[in-house]
């Protein structure tokens, strides 16, 4: 396959990429400015804000799937963070749906996220601004699923963890006061989680990928979750069988967030697609 990724630099896009190399297919990447910390078997597009030179450089690469990453994840709502959020998540999205179907793309895969079901239910019920946003993009894509050839699937993504990761999750939070013997100030823990490694994530977005391309038919929207629901109490609990150490935490420090998601949606899953990474093994790693 030829697969322009999008967001390659960010922690679940670098998977995705890293996967897909491995498989060899040949990858390019939409960034904003040439990257070190991408491979050199990569092909990097810079995206000047110019559509007819982003609509050239997807025919010349003649890419036939889109994966879609890229996204601005602030859950804090300010004035600033609102044209921030929609001008990423939303304006840039359409930038890409509008030029991939220009350019001839066969299949589309966006990252959505379960936090658009923040009541735990199907329908749409945003957790925050965030949520609000990769909702609206998932709208425009909509429509070019329904009006075009080009077929476009959202992947929304439970929690994710997995080594070297940067990003402040709650499971590397748990590593780190395990580490250093930190105390680690939690909610009282009872909402509930389906952590799921990252190489099981980008194996479902290049397994969506190649179903596209060999013409499968797909829903619009599939979930990507781990196959065991725990809550943050016992999430802790099993790291710390697993790890045979001690995690300090102080349950009740912290007040839930407004909106917490206290039993996230679990949705239909991609067809011959299953988690290989069971969740005390990636624990083991973390």
């Amino acid at each position: 396959m030829k697969v322009v990724v999008t967001g390659a630099t960010g922690y679940i896009g670098h998977h995705i990429v890293k996967q897909l190399l491995s498989e060899g297919h040949l990858v390019a990447a939409v960034v904003r400015q040439i990257s070190e910390d991408l491979p050199t078997a990569v092909d990097q597009i810079v995206d000047h804000h110019d559509d007819a030179a982003l609509f050239h450089a997807l025919v010349e690469f003649e890419a036939e799937i889109v994966i879609h990453c890229a996204a601005s994840q602030i859950l804090e709502h300010s004035i600033q963070h609102s044209a921030e959020l929609v001008e990423t998540n939303v304006g840039f999205g359409a930038r890409m749906l509008a030029v991939a179907h220009a350019a001839g793309v066969i299949g589309f895969v966006a990252a959505g996220t379960f936090s658009t079901h923040a009541d735990g239910s199907r329908d749409y019920e945003p957790q925050n601004l965030y949520a609000a946003t990769k909702e609206a993009f998932k709208s425009i894509a909509t429509h070019y699923q329904r009006n075009t050839s080009m077929k476009v699937v959202t992947l929304e993504i439970s929690d994710t963890y997995g080594s070297n990761d940067p990003r402040p999750k709650f499971l590397n939070l748990v590593s780190e006061a395990a580490r250093n013997g930190t105390t680690l100030e939690a909610t009282l823990g009872l909402q509930i989680m389906y952590p799921i490694h990252v190489d099981d994530v980008a194996n479902a977005f290049v397994h969506c990928a190649q179903l596209l391309i060999q013409g499968v038919h797909l829903d619009t929207v599939y979930s990507v979750h781990g196959p065991t629901g725990l809550n943050l109490q016992d999430l802790v609990q099993l790291y710390e069988s697993v790890n045979s150490c001690a995690v300090p935490v102080l349950w009740g420090a912290r007040a839930y967030r407004g909106f917490e998601i206290m039993s996230p949606y679990v949705g239909l899953t991609l067809p011959e697609w299953s988690v290989k990474i069971p969740l005390e093994e990636g624990l083991k790693h973390l």
